[in-house]
């Protein structure tokens, strides 16, 4: 849910995306407004093989372009509270960003790593603009460069930095590509990633330090076959951690709503 202001500031939807709309919103919508990464489930979904984030290669595209499009923004947007005063710290600010893309775990995909190389080889590309002698950017691209299938290229690679190096990082990553020639990409080799990390001060808010936070769901289309955002009628994650749910539902009124859930949401929006 948004404010009519914040809808007409950001300038809504862009028809142009089939399927990633709401993720190109969302993220005007953080750059305007701000977002932070909560590290923790605040949700559940109902997944089936007809829904149309489904249609991975439509996805993908669009996922990508939008991705494109965020990493030509200036620094000064992405870290309102950062101040970058030399190439190094621009440098590390794009590397953070390029390991998030290297380690991204989408919700609807659990604990799996699903890692964006376009948008990963982005970022880098961009430190390496502001800082052309960056190692740390350099190794990672070597290992992104095993992920995509061009182990060569980044054997080539490591051994023009060997000089520049720890003797721990070269081990780790020797024997990470050798792993990597024996069993293919697997989410085994994924989590066990050697990336060299930017030094920049950690994103997460820290749920045991905030106060209780406010939080306004919608959702469309609510059904316990599946199909678009679901609350569960079990106790929510949310539930554990005692925050505060006010629930707007846009749906008819069928028969199990009527019945066995219109009691328990009734109860919850008396609580607001």
């Amino acid at each position: 849910m948004w404010r009519k202001t914040a809808w007409q500031k950001i300038g809504g939807f862009n028809e142009n995306y089939t399927l990633a709309a709401d993720f190109d919103f969302f993220t005007r919508v953080g750059l305007s407004y701000g977002a932070a990464h909560i590290a923790e489930p605040l949700t559940m979904a109902l997944l089936h093989d007809d829904q149309q984030s489904k249609k991975e290669a439509l996805m993908n595209e669009e996922s990508n372009a939008i991705r494109a499009e965020f990493a030509k923004m200036p620094l000064e947007m992405l870290f309102p509270t950062h101040s970058f005063s030399s190439p190094t710290q621009q440098a590390s600010a794009c590397i953070a960003i390029g390991n998030t893309a290297m380690t991204l775990r989408e919700p609807w995909y659990g604990e799996q790593i699903v890692v964006k190389p376009q948008a990963a080889a982005l970022w880098y590309q961009r430190a390496l603009e502001y800082e052309p002698e960056n190692v740390t950017a350099q190794y990672n691209i070597a290992l992104l460069a095993v992920i995509v299938g061009q182990i060569p290229t980044a054997k080539q690679m490591v051994e023009q930095l060997q000089y520049l190096l720890s003797k721990e990082i070269l081990k780790d990553f020797y024997h990470w590509i050798e792993d990597s020639e024996k069993q293919g990409i697997t989410q085994d080799i994924l989590r066990k990633l050697p990336l060299m990390n930017a030094e920049l001060p950690s994103l997460l808010v820290n749920l045991k330090e905030t106060k209780r936070l406010k939080i306004l769901f919608t959702m469309y289309g609510w059904n316990e076959s599946g199909g678009g955002t679901t609350y569960p009628s079990r106790q929510s994650l949310l539930d554990y951690h005692q925050w505060f749910m006010t629930l707007l539902c846009f749906m008819q009124m069928v028969r199990i709503l009527q019945s066995r859930l219109h009691t328990t949401w009734k109860k919850r929006l008396n609580k607001i």
